[in-house]
């Protein structure tokens, strides 16, 4: 069963402006961890913020999960987004006013379904969560802003795994760890995505991590607008 389906996908950012995302067909099976690479400006993280029902394209249609997203509206985008998908940002987009614990559980604020998830206890998983990506103990108590980059990393990413979301959607999220917590981090990501039947999207410039993916795809390979001047 696909996770993942695109048909004739469509997306540009203004009518003045050419087509970004021109993409006959992509398709992810349920439970595969896909490796998605391609030089900038070629349209990978519009295509994540496409599948994840934050933008919505000018033609074609996205099924994900068995719901075709294209078709919702926005409320409904917002609460499947909420409920089935976790994404960990290049800009990690966490809440600064809020501590590093706090952040890892919105999720379980914004959706009863990755709430009712977490094996009876959101806290006890965040903080097991933040363990296993190597955050000490006093960490989660502090505010986000009195981390290092790496650690505002690591913090998204178990926001993101918090619920056991069906399709995790990572944009660059090694890019501030060295070897060691990438590789940490990867066996992390990896194990709980199989050991729960998550698919995994995962785009990176780093085509060293890509053996450790069941399929690697080029945004060359299946975007036709990647090679028109202005594709972003």
């Amino acid at each position: 069963m696909s996770a993942i389906a695109l048909k004739g996908l469509k997306y540009r950012w203004s009518s003045d402006r050419p087509l970004t995302l021109d993409i006959d067909a992509l398709e992810i099976a349920g439970g595969e961890r896909l490796f998605l690479h391609g030089a900038s400006g070629s349209g990978k993280s519009t295509l994540l913020n496409v599948l994840a029902g934050v933008l919505v394209p000018e033609g074609g249609t996205v099924q994900c999960l068995d719901r075709e997203i294209s078709k919702l509206g926005n409320r409904e985008r917002d609460r499947f987004r909420a409920d089935h998908v976790g994404m960990i940002f290049q800009q990690f987009n966490l809440v600064p006013y809020l501590s590093v614990l706090e952040n890892v559980l919105l999720p379980c604020h914004f959706s009863a379904r990755r709430r009712g998830n977490s094996n009876g206890s959101a806290e006890r998983e965040a903080r097991q969560l933040l363990g296993h990506l190597g955050l000490a103990q006093e960490i989660p108590a502090r505010t986000v802003t009195q981390l290092s980059v790496g650690q505002q990393q690591r913090v998204a990413v178990a926001r993101a795994l918090i619920g056991t979301p069906e399709l995790i959607i990572a944009d660059e999220p090694t890019s501030a760890l060295d070897a060691e917590r990438r590789g940490r981090f990867l066996d992390l990501l990896l194990g709980k995505c199989q050991a729960l039947g998550s698919t995994l999207l995962y785009v990176s410039h780093d085509l060293s991590l890509m053996d450790r993916f069941t399929r690697c795809v080029s945004m060359s390979e299946i975007n036709r607008a990647s090679q028109e001047e202005g594709a972003a």
